[in-house]
């Protein structure tokens, strides 16, 4: 099938504009240092991980739920996400955490 100039042209545009966007994203992930997790952080997302609400985990560990949702904010800052599940969906896609 014989596409037209402009669909011919489009489809180059298209797979330049592919091309760049995967070169970018290779070039963020040499560039960007991994973001450090502490074991206390790791534990909680663990507990996220199994569905446990904020006072939940902070009786499993003994803190305040205030504590538990400020360093529940800190790791959604930490990751640039919107919310918990957010946060949980990029750690899976960094590969800090396993389904």
């Amino acid at each position: 099938m014989l596409l037209s100039p402009k669909d011919q042209i489009s489809k180059i545009l298209y797979n330049k504009i592919i091309e760049v966007n995967l070169k970018t994203q290779d070039t963020n992930r040499i560039v960007k240092s991994p973001v450090k997790i502490t074991n206390k952080e790791k534990h909680i997302i663990q507990l996220l991980k199994q569905g446990k609400s904020s006072k939940e985990i902070s009786e499993i560990t003994n803190t305040s739920a205030n504590t538990i949702n400020n360093q529940k904010s800190h790791l959604i800052e930490k990751f640039s996400c919107a919310n918990t599940n957010e946060l949980l969906l990029k750690l899976i896609s960094m590969g800090y955490l396993e389904i």
